[in-house]
């Protein structure tokens, strides 16, 4: 089974362990490559079960090159990374968001307040 390129509309065929082409990968800016590398284990892509942490990056990512090839808009771009905060935020480790703080400072601090209002009784 082919496995293609995340960036929307890319009918590039790429290995399953990468998550876009090379040219799609070029627009990611480097503090998310980081990110993405950083939650990605070996083999994920053969088990089926990234991280909470690699499937918040991917959103993010995969949103990020949307927006700039214009695919989507920011407002959807913002929706679709809230719908995936919602759902695996909460599933992450306190190792997944250290490694977010300590990698990217502004991000890793925005997730975790962003987790603390969902924790939060409304």
């Amino acid at each position: 089974m082919k496995h293609l390129c995340h960036a929307v509309s890319c009918k590039r065929s790429i290995p399953p362990k990468l998550l876009f082409c090379l040219p799609h990968w070029q627009m990611v800016p480097r503090e998310l490559q980081r990110l993405i590398w950083a939650f990605y284990k070996a083999g994920q892509e053969v088990r089926k079960d990234p991280t909470p942490g690699y499937l918040i990056v991917q959103a993010i990512t995969v949103g990020y090159v949307a927006v700039n090839t214009g695919q989507m808009t920011k407002d959807q771009n913002e929706k679709n990374i809230i719908e995936t905060m919602i759902t695996w935020g909460p599933r992450m480790t306190p190792d997944e968001l250290a490694t977010f703080k300590r990698l990217e400072p502004r991000m890793g601090t925005e997730l975790e307040a962003m987790l603390e209002r969902m924790r939060k009784p409304s």
